[in-house]
């Protein structure tokens, strides 16, 4: 058995964890341009199409936000390349968590940030980002994309990412190991600060009152 920080439930058929977070953040052009130098990464986008796994999981989430009137996600193949990212290095460092070992990309924001300048894209002035990430020790007929996400909804935090009214864009990354086991990483943006009231306080934080809030719950399944 993987061990992943935060409370995985264990049974003789199957584990499971989900983590989400959301973190709300105003930050200078300036700053976040300088962030990007270092980034060498180049960004194929012929690749960055989702898969099948990822397009049921943005499939799942739109047919939950249109049932209850919100706008509809549309997938941004840089927010795939920074979940894939995630998930798969998730995998490679044996670890389950919002926050990477990694320097310069410790958290969903700074992986948002550090993708900018290889997609050649202008740091906006304000971001909402949020992230639900999700394990499971196989995957098959019965532990797919549709248990994954129900028990997403079924968990308060994770429900409150995939329903933020917020929300614009979003990007699932998967990752399978030879093993079997399932990484997911969804993360969910909205950047456009012209159309954020600056009366908004979840557009219009000062640095030093980002909201950062997260949360650890684990799915228990029946045999």
């Amino acid at each position: 058995m993987r061990i992943i920080s935060g409370h995985t439930a264990r049974n003789s058929y199957v584990s499971l964890a989900l983590l989400a977070l959301l973190s709300t953040c105003a930050f200078a052009q300036e700053q976040a341009s300088s962030s990007t130098q270092s980034v060498k990464q180049t960004a194929d986008h012929t690749a960055l199409q989702p898969n099948a796994m990822e397009q049921e999981f943005v499939k799942r989430i739109n047919d939950d936000r249109k049932s209850r009137g919100l706008c509809l996600l549309q997938i941004d193949p840089m927010l795939t390349a920074v979940a894939r990212d995630h998930s798969k290095e998730m995998c490679d460092k044996n670890y389950f968590d919002h926050h990477s070992p990694t320097a310069g990309l410790t958290s969903p924001l700074d992986r948002y940030v550090s993708r900018l300048a290889s997609f050649e894209r202008t740091p906006p002035e304000y971001a909402l980002v949020g992230e639900n990430i999700y394990y499971a020790s196989m995957l098959n007929a019965v532990y797919n994309v549709s248990y994954a996400h129900q028990a997403l909804m079924k968990s308060p935090n994770h429900r409150k990412n995939i329903l933020e009214p917020r929300y614009e864009k979003v990007g699932i990354g998967t990752y399978r190991n030879a093993a079997g086991e399932f990484w997911v990483t969804e993360v969910f943006l909205r950047d456009e600060a012209e159309s954020a009231p600056e009366h908004n306080p979840a557009f219009a934080q000062s640095p030093d009152q980002k909201n950062n809030t997260s949360a650890t719950v684990a799915s228990d399944p029946e045999p």
